[in-house]
């Protein structure tokens, strides 16, 4: 049994025309593959090609729109719909692979969430230093009951701002220029080091830290630490205060 251009022509107009999946020969798909086979064998005029390609083409586009039927059936069976009809087996089994990954999900994700199980976990911050692969060190975040490893990192104070020389005579004024926009780009930097801030800031606290802790991230959205023992650090007050009243740190 084949089937022509003029029959995938007509069902790919109702499978844009229904709502619903467009009722099939159970053996449409087997039907398809045999008959496209069959053309591209025997097309050896310009007109035969072309009708070989368009069979494709009609076969492809009524193939995405079920595809997409199937998909938006299978998300409203998880919620409770009827199971859809005119399924072919093979769409069947793609339905039923489908339904189980949402129902899955929901039941998983979805539950966990609603019932409160799903913690946040902070991202990592990546800083400077590097390790002997290339790969740029992190430190997960330490829990109260945690005792978090001690970094080689210090706190070291603000780098001073570097000093705009006149340009000697004998360079081209250019390639100053160009070596005093790279020193203020090194100084922009956003690190560890240029988040201290020296001045008193009524929303900020300095505090110095009672144990060492990794890097995190503070309500201001920037990224602190990792710190040692002794280190200090002026931060935003209500994160101050938090690791204060944790045994953290202390005021310093």
């Amino acid at each position: 049994m084949l089937i022509s251009f003029e029959a995938l022509r007509e069902f790919r107009r109702k499978e844009k025309e229904d709502k619903g999946l467009t009722r099939l020969p159970p053996e449409f798909y087997p039907i398809c593959s045999a008959s496209i086979k069959k053309m591209s064998d025997l097309a050896k005029d310009h007109n035969s090609i072309i009708e070989t390609g368009n069979m494709r083409k009609a076969l492809e586009d009524i193939f995405e729109l079920r595809e997409m039927k199937i998909i938006q059936m299978a998300l409203h069976s998880a919620r409770g719909a009827a199971a859809p009809k005119n399924l072919l087996p093979e769409e069947k089994e793609f339905f039923d692979r489908a339904l189980d990954n949402i129902l899955s999900l929901r039941k998983g994700l979805l539950k966990d969430v609603i019932e409160g199980r799903v913690e946040y976990r902070p991202p990592e911050i990546k800083h400077d230093n590097e390790t002997k692969h290339g790969k740029t060190e992190t430190y997960p975040m330490a829990t109260e009951n945690q005792h978090a490893p001690k970094p080689e990192i210090k706190t070291v104070e603000h780098p001073p701002q570097a000093l705009k020389a006149e340009p000697p005579k004998n360079f081209e004024s250019s390639a100053v220029n160009i070596n005093n926009e790279a020193r203020e780009k090194r100084h922009e930097k956003t690190t560890m080091e240029s988040l201290i801030v020296k001045h008193e800031d009524p929303k900020r606290l300095k505090i110095m830290f009672l144990r060492p802790l990794p890097a995190f991230m503070g309500t201001d959205e920037l990224p602190y630490g990792p710190v040692n023992e002794g280190d200090s650090l002026e931060l935003p007050r209500d994160v101050a205060e938090f690791l204060i009243a944790k045994g953290a740190a202390k005021k310093a």
